[in-house]
C-alpha cells in the first residue's frame, strides 16, 4: 500500500478502498452471487428456464444502461454525487425484489437493480484513473480484486441465508448489506486542481498546458458549426423561391434534420466519435462484449445449476462461485508479474484462448467442473484488470468514462438476449453441454480478434489526450 499513499496521499487510499468496496457489493448484490437464488426463483414463480434466466438477463442489460447514465451524469454532477444516487437505486430494487409475488415485479426490481449497480460502478472505475498515474496497474487491480473477493465470500454466504430464511429474506439482507454502497460514494472526494493540493503536480501543469489545444479544439468545432448553418441558410433561401407545391417536401427535410441532429447530440454526449478515432478501442469493446459480458456472465449464471445436474450437491456446487474468486485474486497477482514481462495485448490474448479451453472442461465430469471453475477465475481476474490498463492507455482518463459507457451501451443488446437464448437452448436440448460449446466459441472469437491489433494500430487516427501534451 505504500505507493498508493506515496503518490496521492491517505485520501488516495481512501479512494481505492472505496471503490474495492463498490466492487465487492455490486457483485454481491447484482450479478455472480445472485446465481445461487436461480433454482428458488424458477421454483417459486414455476417458470420455464428461459423466464428465469430473464430475470439476471435484465439485471445485466440494465447495469449497462446505468453505465452509460453513470458516464453521462459523472460528467456533469460529479461522481461522488452519482455513485450515492446509484447506491439508492441499487438498495432500493434489492429490498423491492424481496417482496414481489409475480416474475414480472422481479423483472421490474431487477432492472432498477441494475441501473443502480451500473450507476454506481462507474464512479468506483473513473475516480481510481483520476487520483492515480505511476500506479494505476496496481490501484486498478487492488480496487476491482473486491469482485473476486464478493464472489469468494458471498457465494457461501448467500447460500446460507437461502437455507436460513429463504429467498426474500435473502434479497432483503442483501438489501440492507448493498446499502453502504452511500457511504463508499461520499468518500469519492473531486481532485483538487490547486497544484499545492493536487496528487500529482506534473499532471496537473499538463492539463494547464492543454487548454490551448483545446480552445484550439472548440474553435475548430465553431467553424465546422458556422459552416453547416450558412449551408443550412443557403437551403433555405433556395427553398423559399421553390413552389409552394415543394412544401410538404421541404417539411419532410426538415424534420430529417431534426433527427440527424437529436442523434448527433446523443452520440456527442456519449462521445462516440473515439470509436472513429481510435479502431483499437472499438476492437477492444468488442473483444470484452463477446468475453466478459456474454461467455462469463452466462457460464457463472448456469454454472451453479449445470454441476448439480452433474451430481453435485446444492451447498457444494454454490462454492464453485468461491473457487472462481479465488481464482480471480491469483489471476490479479499473476497479472501485476506479467505486465512487467509481456505485452497487455499478448497477455489478454493468451487469457482469452485458455477461457475457451477452460469452458470446455466442465464436460468432462465433477472435478474437471472445480478446475475449469478454477481456471475462468484466473483468466477473469487477468482480463478485468488488463483491459482497464489497455482503454486508459489508448483513451485517456478524461474519456475513461465515456469509452466504458459505449462499451456498455453496445454490450446491452447481447446482455439482454443471451441469458434468455441460452435458457431456451436448454430448455430445447435439456443439456448444457451445448451452452458451454457456445460460450467456449466466444472466447475463441475474442482470441482471433485480438491479432488485428498490431494493424490497427498502425492506421487509426488517434485520440487526442491532454496527459499527451507537453
Amino acid at each position: 500500500m505504500g505507493p498508493l499513499v506515496r503518490e496521492c496521499g491517505h485520501w488516495g487510499f481512501a479512494v481505492v478502498f472505496a471503490s474495492f468496496t463498490i466492487h465487492l457489493l455490486v457483485m454481491f448484490a447484482s450479478t455472480r452471487c445472485a446465481g445461487v437464488l436461480f433454482l428458488s426463483f424458477q421454483n417459486e414463480f414455476q417458470s420455464t428456464t428461459a423466464q428465469t434466466g430473464a430475470i439476471f438477463s435484465i439485471m445485466y442489460s440494465s447495469s449497462y444502461i446505468g453505465d452509460m447514465m453513470g458516464a453521462v451524469l459523472g460528467n456533469h454532477m460529479g461522481y461522488r454525487s452519482t455513485a450515492i444516487l446509484g447506491g439508492i437505486l441499487n438498495t432500493a430494487g434489492m429490498i423491492g425484489g424481496s417482496f414481489t409475488t409475480r416474475i414480472y415485479q422481479m423483472y421490474f426490481t431487477n432492472a432498477l437493480a441494475g441501473i443502480g449497480a451500473g450507476i454506481t460502478l462507474m464512479p468506483a472505475i473513473v475516480m481510481v484513473a483520476k487520483y492515480f498515474k505511476t500506479y494505476y496497474p496496481l490501484a486498478c487491480g487492488i480496487s476491482s480484486s473486491g469482485v473476486d473477493i464478493g464472489m469468494l465470500v458471498f457465494g457461501p454466504l448467500m447460500q446460507l441465508l437461502l437455507d436460513t430464511y429463504g429467498w426474500r429474506g435473502t434479497m432483503l439482507v442483501t438489501g440492507a448489506i448493498v446499502g453502504h454502497l452511500l457511504a463508499a460514494g461520499a468518500l469519492f472526494r473531486p481532485v483538487r486542481l490547486s497544484p499545492s493540493k493536487t496528487c500529482n503536480k506534473k499532471d496537473t501543469d499538463v492539463e494547464h498546458s492543454g487548454e490551448d489545444k483545446e480552445m484550439l479544439q472548440d474553435s475548430r468545432e465553431e467553424n465546422q458549426e458556422s459552416t453547416q448553418s450558412e449551408d443550412h441558410g443557403i437551403n433555405e433561401v433556395m427553398t423559399q423561391r421553390q413552389p409552394q407545391s415543394n412544401d410538404a417536401t421541404n417539411i419532410t427535410l426538415k424534420s430529417q434534420r431534426q433527427k440527424r441532429n437529436l442523434f448527433s447530440a446523443v452520440a456527442n454526449l456519449l462521445r462516440f466519435y473515439l470509436l472513429r478515432d481510435s479502431y483499437r478501442l472499438s476492437m477492444i469493446i468488442f473483444t470484452q462484449v463477446v468475453a466478459y459480458r456474454i461467455a462469463f456472465n452466462c457460464f457463472i449464471m448456469f454454472l451453479v445449476p449445470s454441476a448439480t445436474t452433474s451430481g453435485i450437491s446444492e451447498q457444494d456446487a454454490s462454492f464453485l462461485i468461491s473457487v472462481c474468486g479465488i481464482g480471480g485474486i491469483v489471476g490479479r497477482l499473476i497479472c501485476g508479474v506479467l505486465t512487467q514481462k509481456a505485452s497487455s495485448y499478448a497477455i489478454y490474448q493468451v487469457s482469452m484462448f485458455v477461457s475457451g479451453c477452460a469452458v470446455l472442461l466442465v464436460q468432462f465430469g465433477t472435478i474437471w467442473i472445480y478446475i475449469s471453475a478454477s481456471m475462468i477465475g484466473i483468466t477473469y481476474g487477468i482480463q478485468y484488470t488488463i483491459w482497464r490498463v489497455m482503454m486508459l492507455e489508448i483513451v485517456g482518463v478524461d474519456n475513461m468514462g465515456s469509452a466504458i459507457g459505449i462499451y456498455s451501451c453496445i454490450g446491452l443488446p447481447f446482455s439482454l438476449t443471451m441469458p434468455i437464448l441460452s435458457g431456451a437452448i436448454y430448455d430445447t436440448t435439456e443439456r448444457y453441454s451445448t451452452m458451454f460449446y457456445i460460450f467456449a466459441g466466444f472466447y475463441f472469437l475474442g482470441f482471433a480478434a485480438m491479432f488485428l491489433a498490431p494493424v490497427l494500430k498502425r492506421i487509426e487516427p488517434g485520440i487526442f489526450k491532454k496527459e499527451d501534451i507537453k
